[in-house]
This record gives C-alpha cells, structure tokens and sequence, in this order.
C-alpha cells in the first residue's frame, strides 16, 4: 500500500482554475501560429476578410494537377466544303471515324498545354440531276475519302477550379500540320463501272440522251443491269474534280479551335466530350477546287489518365509516414516487450521486466528492484506495504512526520499553484528527485508519468504529459492529470 494523505483544495475551484492552465499551454503551443494569424487578419482589406471567412467555412479540395496526362479519343470526322449537296446517301457512309492520342501538361488550376495526333478519314457525297432537256436530265456525281494524319500542339484554358468539381468545361487554341491522300469510289467489288443516269439509277451502261440516239438509248436501257455503291474508295485521285483539274495539294497548315466538357471518374481518371473545329489553309480537302478553304468538324469522346501523387487531405497527413505494420514489433525501450503490449514503456536500460513490460518488483512493495534499497520489505498485519519511495518500510513515527509536513508545505505549494497555474509555477515546486528524504511510493496508477523511471513525478514530466494529452499520444482525462498534480505537491 502506497501512502497517499488526503487532503484537497475546492474540486470547484481547482477544476476550474486548471481548465485555465490547461488553456494557457494550448495557447503557449499555438503561440506563434495564433500570432501570425491574427497580425495577417489585422492589416487585411474587409474584402480578403470575407474571402478568407467564406473559404474557412467552406474548404475545397484544391486541384491534383499531377505531372502528365495522357488520353485516348475517338471520334467522327465531318468537313464542310464544297461537296456535300443532294447526297442522297445514309449517315454511316457519310461520316468516317478517326482516332486521337494526347499528351497534357497542366501547369495550374488555369493553363495547361498539349501534343497531339490524330489519323482518320472524312467522306462526302454529291448527286445533281441536270435538266438537258423535257426528256433527260443527266446526272453529275462526285465523292471522296480523304484520308489524313494531323499532329499539333496547343494550349488550354480550364474552368475545373477545384478538385471537388466532377463536370468542367475546358477550352483550346492550337496549331497543326495535316497531310492526307484522296480516294474516289468508281466501281463496285466486281470492278465494274458506275454509271449514273438521268432517273436517279446506277447501272452497268452509259446513260444516252433520248433526244440525240433514242434507238441506243432503249439498247442500254434495256441491256443495262442495276448496281449498287460498295463505298469502298479504291481509286486514288491526283487532280481536283473541277474544271480547273488543279493538282491536290496533300499538306496543310490547321488553327483548331476545342471546346469539350471534362467528367472526372476518379481522382485521376477522367471521361471527355469534345468538338474540334479545325480550320485549315487547304480548299483541295474534298478535291474540289472553289477559291474557299475547306474546314472540318471532329466530334469524339475519349478516356484520360494523370500520373501523379494521390491527394492527402491535411488532417490525414499525420499519418501518412507511420508505418503501421511496426507498431506491433516496435520497442522503444529495448526491454523485450513490443511498445502495443508495454504498459511501462520507458524501462531504463537493462533493468529487467516482467511480461507486461514492467521493472521487477519481488517483494511486491511497488517500488522496483532497481530503486528498491529494501528488496524484502514485509507487510504489515493486513498484507499492505507502507514504504517511502526507495522501497523501505516507515514507521508510525515517520508516518506521523509526513502528515505533519505535508498539513503546512503541499497545502501551500497547492494554494500558490493555482492562484496562477503555469509551468514555470510548477517547476518552482520541483524536488531533489536524489534526495534521501522519507517519501512515499510512487502509486501504480501514476507509473505512466514517470519518464525516467526514477520514481518521482518531476515538472517536465508533468509538462510532458500534458503535451502528449493535447496531441492525442496519451489516453488521459483531465482529472487524471489534475490527480498527477496534486500528487506532484504531495511527495518531498
């Protein structure tokens, strides 16, 4: 049994007193980040204020911008030219796919820049039935495939401002180089001819003008068989379909204009829905020639992954360079007894333990062999040990000494503690932790505090404790530490 007197100011008045203690070391450990703070508020415009109160109360995750993006995009390729009147073809043979790889560098939550390239094709039709006379209209037919490659560079705008936003619009202005081949669709998978008549039909012979050479006219028409576009382009074209006849010119220089929409699957995954309007130096994209530069429209939709560092939210920080995986293995004090199982983690060196982590105590007295300089202590009548804190037994003449001594000095040292509680105040009440003076043992419930193992609760050790409690590395309550304190007045 440990010798512990009784005696207590109000718990009103020192729970309270403490709570303001308590409060001054918090605001000693924030000093100078209180400081800076309220200097920053003080001079700030009433504007930056409320800004800084309308952030505080609602913070964003800011944007994970990450070190290089890359995508993948396909898409449909449509030109406006100067074919593409009266087609009378479906969509499916009208419009031709491309693909697209990018690479991105985003430099802020504003700006960014990319490379691009993009290999496709684009496809148009026109059909004009020209009246030649009451009885025959003759048919004037054009289409092409323009098969093209286009890499480039350009620079981009984001409206994505923070990392919460899952739908954002982005916008940008790029330059190019295109070059590409032309095809025509002339014949059918049997390699043979189109003709295109007057009455809206293909076949297999040439359309006659009635009015010119009727008997040859009903020969074809009658011989002539029906046939359908395979829409495959297997002819290479060298000269534009005009009467200009000018040679293609197969290269150009392209200004792109992008305007999409991102959606954000993931932190760094990403869906996009774009359109390109591409505007080109070139009138020889649909191989024909009217003086207007041709330009196209590339619609797509692709799928984008950033390589980066995965954001970390600021209050998960504090753990992320704890190895976890450790802490069943770790021991701090070098005793043999993992730091998660050790209820006495700051053993010295070398003095032995028992399972829980503990220095040996054979005489069971709470005072450890390595302090006790009674190492056989008895018990009294009762079973109980009343010992000082060096493990030796006290008499009743010694116990009477200690109540004596502490009615004036521990009151004393109590009053004038939380008349104005502080560390600095604490430490004025320090003891000679070497002193031989009769004192009693150390309570186990208070073993926790004793950082050096010297079985003497000291004002840095009190100091500690509190520092650990304001952190969250010690499982104490307030009133444990108010207990630790009176028991820190108690010992002499």
């Amino acid at each position: 049994m440990n010798f512990i007197p009784n005696i207590h100011l109000s718990p009103i008045f020192k729970k309270s007193t403490f709570c303001v203690f308590l409060l001054g070391c918090c605001l000693i450990a924030s000093g100078q980040e209180t400081t800076q703070k309220y200097t920053s508020d003080s001079t700030a415009t009433p504007q930056v204020k409320a800004e800084k109160k309308a952030e505080e109360k609602a913070p964003r995750k800011p944007i994970n911008k990450g070190f290089l993006t890359v995508g993948y995009n396909i898409g449909i390729s449509n030109i406006f030219g100067d074919i593409g009147n009266n087609t009378g073809v479906n969509f499916s043979n009208r419009f031709k796919f491309a693909h697209q790889l990018a690479v991105e560098k985003r430099f802020n939550k504003y700006v960014g820049v990319g490379l691009y390239g993009r290999i496709g094709k684009m496809a148009d039709n026109e059909r004009n039935l020209i009246k030649v006379s009451e009885n025959w209209k003759r048919s004037e037919q054009f289409n092409f495939e323009n098969r093209y490659t286009q890499f480039g560079a350009y620079a981009k705008a984001y409206f994505d401002w923070h990392g919460d936003q899952v739908v954002a619009p982005y916008l940008a202005l790029g330059v190019s180089y295109m070059t590409f081949n032309l095809y025509t669709d002339l014949t059918d998978n049997n390699n043979i001819a189109y003709e295109y008549w007057g009455d809206g039909t293909i076949r297999n012979l040439q359309d006659i003008n009635p009015d010119e050479d009727p008997n040859q006219f009903q020969i074809n028409i009658t011989e002539s068989s029906l046939l359908q576009r395979d829409y495959t382009y297997e002819t290479k074209l060298t000269n534009t379909f005009d009467q200009s006849n000018s040679t293609i010119k197969q290269s150009t220089l392209v200004f792109p204009v992008h305007f999409g929409f991102r959606l954000r699957l993931a932190e760094f995954i990403e869906m996009r829905l774009s359109s390109a309007f591409n505007i080109t130096m070139n009138d020889h994209l649909d191989n024909f020639q009217s003086g207007k530069n041709d330009n196209y429209l590339f619609t797509s939709a692709g799928f984008y992954y950033t390589f980066g560092k995965k954001y970390v939210a600021p209050e998960e920080q504090r753990y992320q360079n704890i190895d976890f995986a450790s802490l069943t293995t770790s021991d701090a004090d070098a005793d043999g007894v993992s730091d998660v199982d050790d209820r006495c983690p700051n053993t010295p060196s070398g003095v032995p333990v028992d399972p829980s982590g503990c220095p040996l105590d054979d005489d069971n007295d709470g005072v450890p062999n390595h302090l006790d300089k009674e190492p056989h202590s008895q018990s009294n009548e009762s079973g109980q040990f009343i010992v000082d804190r060096y493990g030796r037994a006290l008499s009743d003449e010694q116990i009477a000494l200690m109540e004596e001594k502490r009615k004036g000095l521990h009151m004393d040292r109590s009053e004038k503690f939380y008349e104005a509680p502080s560390l600095d105040k604490l430490k004025e009440f320090d003891i000679d932790a070497e002193s031989d003076q009769v004192s009693g043992a150390l309570p186990g419930k208070f073993h926790y505090a004793d950082y050096n193992q010297n079985g003497v609760i000291e004002a840095d050790e009190i100091s500690r404790v509190i520092d650990e409690f304001f952190s969250g590395e010690i499982d104490v309550a307030v009133d444990d530490i108010m207990d630790l304190i009176d028991y820190f007045f108690e010992q002499y």
